[in-house]
């Protein structure tokens, strides 16, 4: 063999490293954004599911048990105040 050719597969062995590295970090990336995304979507869900829950519960309280804890005026507010 060569020089030429050892430093010919010397290159390629080092080109194919390059690019395994390369696709690698590319998949870990791909994947991690995934997830993060589907992390927020399910916590998203969760505090939906958690809302809906408590407007729920508080449908079926007594008309002077929602005025003594403020219903629906600090709901209002807070929600207001939160943009939602």
């Amino acid at each position: 063999m060569t020089t030429c050719d050892r430093d010919y597969l010397d290159n390629y062995s080092t080109s194919r490293a390059t690019y395994a590295d390369r696709l690698v970090r590319f998949f870990e990336s791909t994947t991690l954004g995934v997830a993060r995304t589907y992390r927020e979507k399910v916590a998203l869900i969760a505090a939906r599911k958690r809302q809906r829950d408590t407007v729920r519960a508080l449908a079926y309280l007594p008309e002077n048990i929602l005025q003594d804890i403020g219903w629906p005026d600090l709901y209002e507010r807070q929600q207001r105040k939160t943009g939602k």
